[in-house]
């Protein structure tokens, strides 16, 4: 299982307009505390776990993990950098 820590920068830089807070790249459903609102119910994107079977036939799910933390280690450094 995929283990985040529960950043939210990957909820602070979403690309999909009908989740964002108009005018920012916030999703709509990310609490205070860095939690999503719509959890059990939050789209595939959203999901590394359930993501990976897209990507089966071409990588590990290490890989795959691997892949999506160094995104997140990414978004945190642009945090860090600004």
């Amino acid at each position: 299982m995929f283990k985040c820590d529960c950043c939210g920068e990957c909820c602070k830089h979403i690309d999909i307009e009908e989740f964002k807070i108009p005018g920012t790249t916030i999703c709509k459903y990310l609490t205070k505390d860095n939690k999503c609102s719509i959890y059990e119910h939050r789209p595939i994107i959203c999901n590394i776990d359930k993501g990976y079977k897209f990507f089966k036939d071409i990588m590990t799910l290490e890989e795959w993990y691997q892949i999506n933390y160094t995104a997140c280690k990414e978004l945190k450094d642009m945090k860090m950098n600004k």
